[in-house]
């Protein structure tokens, strides 16, 4: 007989608890507090996004609950995310349970958080201190320097052209912003539409480099 390959397959159930106190909280303030089931694959290379594995499908207290907006069977690509999903109105006070299968053998691990929605100013408060003048100085010399010291006799200087138009607005940046960790390059870009597109799209992505981050690297 031949052989024949067998689709990987993983189901687990676990229970949970919600307290009087966070019952309260879904139910007199479910525009600030949701309850939400989120999956994130263990060695996925896009870090900080949300990543439901193949044919998921979550239960919670029986009650079948949708995680995809994509096609369960096809996987997610590069610039892509998965949403986590709201399941306050599926529990109740006291003992729940939550159950999850999937047919995928990549590591994924699926959690419930009580999710509060912040404030604009609440997510400004998270982004990195503006830096100083003197070390922004020093940063814009290496960028031109290329990444050289100061004194190497070797390296000609000439003129760096930088853009202040924004990517999302095509106007004059208002407020520049970038993120720390997307590499060494000048341009930047404006705060307030980009937190307005990243409260949309849930996506720290920097727009010149499209290099995925996190608003605690936003400056």
């Amino acid at each position: 007989m031949g052989a024949h390959a067998v689709p990987y397959c993983t189901t687990g159930e676990r229970s949970f608890y919600i307290t009087p106190q966070q019952m309260e909280l879904l139910r007199l303030r479910g525009a600030e507090f949701k309850l939400q089931a989120m999956c994130i694959q263990l060695d996925d290379p896009n870090r900080f996004r949300f990543h439901w594995p193949l044919m998921a499908e979550l239960h919670v207290n029986r009650q079948p609950v949708r995680v995809y907006t994509r096609s369960g069977g096809y996987k997610l690509g590069a610039n892509q995310r998965d949403e986590a999903a709201d399941v306050s109105r599926l529990v109740v006070q006291g003992r729940n349970t939550i159950q999850f299968a999937c047919s995928d053998a990549r590591p994924f691990a699926v959690a419930l958080m009580l999710m509060r929605q912040r404030s604009l100013q609440q997510v400004k408060a998270l982004m990195e201190p503006r830096e100083p003048m003197p070390a922004a100085l020093e940063r814009v010399r290496r960028c031109i320097r290329g990444g050289c010291e100061e004194g190497d006799e070797d390296i000609e200087f000439g003129n760096v052209v930088v853009s202040l138009k924004d990517p999302y607005t095509c106007c004059r940046v208002a407020v520049p912003a970038r993120f720390c960790d997307a590499g060494v390059g000048l341009e930047p870009f404006d705060l307030e539409p980009f937190l307005d597109t990243a409260r949309r799209t849930r996506k720290w992505t920097d727009p010149h480099t499209m290099r995925h981050s996190c608003v605690q690297s936003l400056q």
